[in-house]
């Protein structure tokens, strides 16, 4: 069983949460003003351009963000199956005509994987991001190197002890356990093998007992009580995604926002007729035609090119049912008010959104437009972050917990985190900013520290698992 904190600890956090990298719904704001509130800010990059992900890097930096962590798709290259492609648009073609455009004649890949990337590595190694996050697999162990010489921390999603004891042996700082609850993209290495579907808590547990490395729980935490039951369960830190969608620093739009918190966010969907893999959302017009149909998809990220489309041409004729609105299980009732801090709802949402956003403003990208109220990063995000540690038994330094968050759902989930047994390594992640003083400095733990020593003896300081 590994330390609380291992390597994770020198990012010297104040609060045990990590803002989802929730490509596409994430923004530069919202990673600054959840750096600022103690927290760990994420940008997901798995659907930007280099220069697209340079830019939102060096934005978030400029609003604050310090640390933060960046995400990358390393997903296998797709298996082309022309004739495959054709049957599922000509499938798509009644849908399309709904709205008036024609289907596209051909798809294509509309992004590429990190593990495929040579110049998004270049980039990154260049703007030296404290922390570097791997979907789907890992990139070849060069650039894992490459990495890991710039200092970045390095962490990656398991769905399974399997994946995570392969990312162990890779070199990984930490493992991200992300549950069958998550919203978004599964991590599954092979999305054609089987998946053992297991809760976020019992993952949890599992890696927490077999791993020599730090867990970071993920899926379904939609409030203070569902992250304190996490860290009790053995995660070191907690990765929270739908639980931000409703901040004012989102990228996400108002149909997302309103089916969040609406009867569709009571109700989420895996599937993999949206983009080729499974996913979870919420339910829509889309989902429901897909139902059944998901073994015709063609590979991902290749069925993502069709929905993006089909979306576009959806939103152009007024239907904003058609999206791909990526959320976990219960982030209805875990979802804050629309413009201002949500309260739980949490999803390894990596994969959410394509390049345009599906469901999503793109205007907003970037970050330099927040919202029609603030243009400091900060608030919302702030009281979100600060909000659910605050519920889950953390001491964060600075807690501008709002009133309607303190009278919906303090009481309860800060007794349920009372009665939580969080070890006080665990506890002590929260308190102090000061590098020098806190136990979040800790170092390796001595199995961790030979493993590591041992690994490089041997040559397998990393490798590609994707």
């Amino acid at each position: 069983m590994a330390e609380t904190q291992g390597a994770l600890g020198r990012l010297a956090l104040r609060l045990p949460i990590i803002q989802a990298p929730m490509a596409d719904v994430s923004t530069p704001a919202l990673a600054a003003a959840v750096s600022q509130a103690g927290g760990l800010g994420s940008l997901g990059l798995g659907a930007a351009t280099v220069e697209e992900a340079r830019e939102m890097i060096r934005a978030a930096r400029r609003l604050g963000a310090q640390p933060l962590n960046v995400n990358l798709f390393c997903h296998r290259p797709p298996v082309r199956d022309p004739a495959r492609e054709a049957a599922w648009l000509e499938r798509l073609t009644p849908l399309f005509e709904r709205f008036g455009p024609e289907p596209p004649r051909t798809l294509g890949v509309p992004y590429v994987s990190f593990a495929d990337d040579a110049p998004m590595a270049e980039m990154l190694v260049e703007e030296r991001p404290e922390v570097v996050s791997f979907h789907f697999g890992l990139p070849p162990a060069l650039v894992l190197e490459a990495l890991r010489d710039t200092g970045a921390r390095l962490i990656a999603s398991a769905t399974s002890l399997q994946e995570a004891l392969a990312l162990q042996a890779a070199g990984m700082d930490a493992v991200i356990a992300q549950g069958i609850e998550a919203g978004g993209h599964r991590g599954i290495f092979a999305p054609e093998g089987p998946d053992e579907g297991l809760p976020t808590l019992d993952l949890t547990r599992t890696l927490a007992e077999r791993l020599e490395l730090p867990v970071i729980a993920a899926g379904g935490l939609m409030s203070g009580a569902d992250v304190a039951r996490a860290l009790a369960a053995g995660a070191a830190l907690a990765q929270l995604g739908t639980a931000f969608i409703a901040c004012e620093e989102s990228a996400a739009d108002a149909a997302c926002r309103a089916a969040l918190t609406g009867p569709e966010g009571r109700a989420t969907r895996l599937t993999r007729a949206l983009s080729g893999r499974p996913a979870r959302c919420l339910g829509n017009g889309f989902v429901t035609w897909a139902e059944g149909q998901e073994a015709a998809a063609p590979d991902y990220p290749v069925a993502y090119d069709a929905g993006k489309a089909l979306f576009a041409a959806a939103k152009a004729a007024g239907e904003t049912g058609f999206a791909a609105q990526w959320a976990g299980q219960g982030g209805a009732t875990g979802a804050g008010p629309s413009g201002g801090r949500a309260d739980g709802g949490a999803g390894t949402r990596a994969g959410g959104g394509a390049r345009r956003g599906l469901g999503h403003s793109p205007a907003r990208r970037t970050g330099t437009r927040l919202s029609g109220r603030t243009r400091t990063a900060g608030r919302a995000g702030v009281a979100s972050v600060s909000a659910v540690a605050s519920s889950s038994g953390a001491t964060p330094t600075r807690s501008p917990v709002s009133a309607a968050w303190a009278t919906g759902v303090a009481g309860g989930a800060s007794q349920s985190a009372r009665a939580s047994s969080i070890t006080p390594e665990t506890r002590a992640l929260t308190r102090g900013s000061d590098s020098s003083t806190s136990s979040m400095n800790a170092p390796h733990s001595t199995n961790r520290t030979r493993m590591v020593q041992r690994n490089r003896r041997e040559g397998r300081r990393g490798g590609g698992v994707s």
